[in-house]
């Protein structure tokens, strides 16, 4: 796991709980405008909270314990002593998630360049209380983009245009718009999450009550009704915008007839609580990235030296905490020339696959723990687990001849705890 794929599952996280929160204590409520804000919030939480993170005191969520430090790339180091580093497990998600996001970009662009089409072609010829009217011709539908109300065929109906510019107007005026395309970007960017489609579903369904509930307030209930009943069930022909006219006419004729009452402070307070706690659990939670194997595999057979290596330098991060040596930082070490490429460089020209073991044909993987220091040199480096003497002595040998340009943390350059696989493998 890597931090990037750590922020997207504690986001998604966050979109998933939340809405689970929302659909427990606020569905079939009729408090529209405050439940449109509530499901906003709930979005703009759930990608803000995953970027803070903070140590509560006497709670432990991390994984840290069960992989305490973190792991470069495998090193493999073949017979002709030709390091190379072993694939990333992560490149393909990340080139397959990247081009997901670039495909609904592209979607969001098109839709958005549809709409400017239709603007262009059919200008305003009329306003309503400021607002710019354009007419469309049949087939097109009545649907309203930002500041511009697009008249279709629903206007056509006897008694039917000012109704219908009425409840357009309030979606102009609430800024409905700015919802769908907020949720239209939050779908290209975490486009393998479903629940998003039911957040912009239960927005889209809010934006209706409430232009309903307002272009109603003031006029007969059972006229507007029939004249719901009239339209034509029929979408959007710019699935972006706000149309009239949507599959929903019924449930909308219900929310109308419905007595309007606002939230309750018990539920709003039970919200509140729930919403808070979870998000107390994903900003106490440091999460730190998985590695190439189970840390029981890799840690069973440590020996005492190393042991008790790690337990002084334990014991140093408890007495001295201006000198910790800490395990997880926002940038982690990197060799001081080229970076992992660099790296390979020098094991290249440095490392040697010893002569006996290769005539014995002994393979494996040794894992060498050492701490990056402040100047970027090497410290407490030690094998953790290991293959024979020749191999590990080699790889001890060359992990202390590396150096490193020095992880931070909080902007300030601290002490960091590296491993280093090398794998010795010889051709079939």
């Amino acid at each position: 796991m890597t931090p990037w794929l750590n922020y997207f599952l504690e986001a998604n996280l966050c979109l998933c709980f939340l809405l689970l929160l929302y659909r427990l204590f606020l569905w079939r409520q009729t408090a529209f405008t405050s439940q449109r804000c509530i499901l906003l919030g709930a979005t703009l939480v759930s990608i803000v909270i995953p970027l803070w993170h903070t140590a509560a005191p006497g709670t432990d969520l991390s994984v840290e314990q069960v992989m305490p430090t973190a792991w470069l790339d495998v090193i493999t180091v073949g017979p002709q002593n030709t390091p190379s580093a072993a694939a990333d497990g992560w490149w393909y998600m990340r080139w397959f998630y990247g081009a997901g996001i670039t495909f609904f970009a592209i979607r969001l662009l098109f839709r958005l360049w549809q709409l400017a089409r239709l603007a262009r072609r059919h200008r305003a010829t009329d306003s309503y209380h400021g607002i710019p009217v354009a007419v469309l011709p049949a087939p097109h539908c009545t649907f309203s983009f930002f500041g511009r109300i697009f008249l279709g065929s629903e206007g056509t109906l006897p008694g039917a245009r000012t109704w219908v510019l009425r409840h357009e107007q309030v979606h102009v005026r609430q800024y409905h718009s700015l919802d769908i395309l907020w949720i239209y970007i939050l779908q290209a960017v975490f486009w393998v999450n479903p629940v998003l489609v039911i957040y912009k579903r239960l927005l889209t369904e809010l934006h209706e009550f409430e232009a309903d509930a307002r272009s109603a307030a003031d006029s007969e209930v059972r006229e507007y009704c029939s004249l719901l009943a009239k339209v034509a069930l029929a979408s959007a022909d710019v699935p972006i915008a706000h149309s009239f006219s949507h599959s929903f006419i019924l449930k909308r004729i219900n929310m109308i007839k419905q007595h309007k009452t606002g939230l309750s402070t018990a539920r709003v307070a039970m919200l509140t609580f729930c919403a808070t706690a979870f998000c107390y659990f994903i900003v106490s939670s440091e999460q730190v990235a998985a590695q190439q194997e189970p840390a029981r595999d890799v840690f069973a057979g440590v020996s005492p030296d190393a042991d008790a290596s790690f337990r002084a330098t334990r014991d140093v991060y408890t007495s001295a905490p201006q000198d910790a040596v800490l395990e997880v930082v926002d940038e982690m070490p990197e060799y001081y020339q080229n970076g992992m490429q660099g790296l390979l460089t020098f094991l290249k020209d440095n490392i040697k696959y010893p002569t006996d073991e290769r005539k014995r044909h002994v393979e494996g993987t040794v894992f060498i723990r050492f701490v990056v220091e402040k100047d970027g040199s090497v410290s407490a480096a030690n094998v953790q687990k290991g293959v024979s003497k020749g191999l590990d002595d080699e790889a001890l040998r060359v992990a202390k001849l590396t150096r490193w340009t020095p992880g931070k943390a909080g902007g300030k350059i601290v002490r960091t705890r590296m491993v280093l696989p090398i794998q010795y493998k010889l051709g079939s």
